[in-house]
């Protein structure tokens, strides 16, 4: 059994190895895992948003979902994850309604986020649910995909 819940301190040392584990080790990003480490996920609620946990029955953090404004009308997505082993269960959906349950409620317009192009499967994930993709606007960074949705529904 999966359990959500807003992220607290507790949960810091697991959602660090979850961070990780996904994007430094399956997908090769070694150059996040510092700042990755220093992250300070209360940061979320300090910007006007949320972090979610997907907990499992041992209190171990499985998967991660985070939102805050960019600005008054805009709501950025982030720390989307789940452990590889538990894919395909349906958490990253839960997951995602309650990102856009809670963005929805907040009467934001518009949510972003961004991803890397051989990130495939969250690629996928986010056309399969309504984004758009969008002009990168940090050129800087290479093979960085941007989307965007239209929360007027």
């Amino acid at each position: 059994m999966i359990n959500f819940i807003e992220y607290t301190d507790r949960y810091k040392p697991d959602t660090i190895e979850l961070i990780i584990q996904i994007l430094v080790e399956e997908y090769g990003f070694y150059e996040f895992k510092k700042s990755i480490e220093k992250t300070d996920f209360n940061q979320y609620k300090k910007k006007g948003g949320k972090l979610w946990l997907a907990i499992n029955e041992d209190n171990e953090v499985v998967g991660s979902i985070a939102v805050h404004r960019k600005s008054r009308h805009t709501v950025k997505l982030e720390k989307v994850y789940v452990k590889k082993e538990y894919r395909k269960n349906g958490i990253a959906k839960m997951l995602w309604n309650l990102a856009l349950q809670y963005a929805i409620e907040k009467e934001y317009e518009k949510m972003t986020v961004a991803t890397y192009e051989n990130m495939k499967t969250a690629v996928a994930f986010y056309k399969k649910n309504g984004f758009i993709e969008c002009e990168n606007v940090r050129k800087r960074v290479k093979d960085e995909k941007h989307f965007f949705l239209s929360l007027h529904m």
